[in-house]
């Protein structure tokens, strides 16, 4: 009977019926558990067989068949366990890849990081900026109203000091009509 045989480097692992499953289960060793595995073809002796050499006449026929077949089983063997070693080269690959971009994305996190407290600072700067400008208007305005009290002020003191000047030129000629007068007589 038929077997093929999973083969690492202490020896034997496990023997699988059919070659899909010793393929899928080599390829299952090497990249889970990282060990360097072959599939080979292994002799399985069937047990409880009465068969007799003179029983089949097409015995020699069959054993040339099976050494036919042994061979072509070697050379899909050794494709596959060179199809093995590609897959580990591509997942070796990948890893490195991934161990890469892990290190860039961390590179950028700390960067969305260090962007992220900038971005919290101007937002405070900003706030105290906001907070002064609001008192710089507030006092603005305070000026203004005292600026325009004091205007009020200067002009009802220039109105007053104007109406008491009026009365003086009014009152000077009134003075120089009354003495006009006197001189006139």
């Amino acid at each position: 009977m038929k077997a093929w045989g999973i083969k690492g480097p202490h020896g034997l692992i496990e023997v699988h019926g059919d070659l899909g499953r010793a393929m899928r289960s080599a390829v299952k060793h090497r990249i889970e558990n990282g060990m360097d595995v072959k599939v080979v073809e292994v002799k399985v002796e069937e047990v409880g067989t009465d068969k007799k050499p003179e029983e089949s006449s097409s015995s020699s026929l069959v054993s040339e068949r099976a050494e036919m077949d042994r061979g072509e089983v070697n050379s899909v063997i050794d494709g596959v366990n060179s199809m093995i070693t590609h897959l580990e080269d591509l997942t070796r690959s990948l890893v490195n890849k991934l161990n890469s971009m892990k290190g860039r994305l961390k590179a950028v996190e700390e960067l969305a990081w260090e962007e992220a407290e900038t971005i919290d600072h101007i937002k405070d700067e900003n706030w105290r900026l906001d907070q002064k400008i609001q008192k710089v208007e507030s006092e603005q305005s305070n000026i203004y109203q005292r600026l325009e009290v004091i205007e009020q002020q200067k002009l009802e003191e220039l109105h007053n000091r104007l109406v008491v000047v009026e009365e003086g030129i009014e009152s000077m000629k009134d003075r120089r009509e009354r003495l006009e007068e006197v001189e006139g007589e």
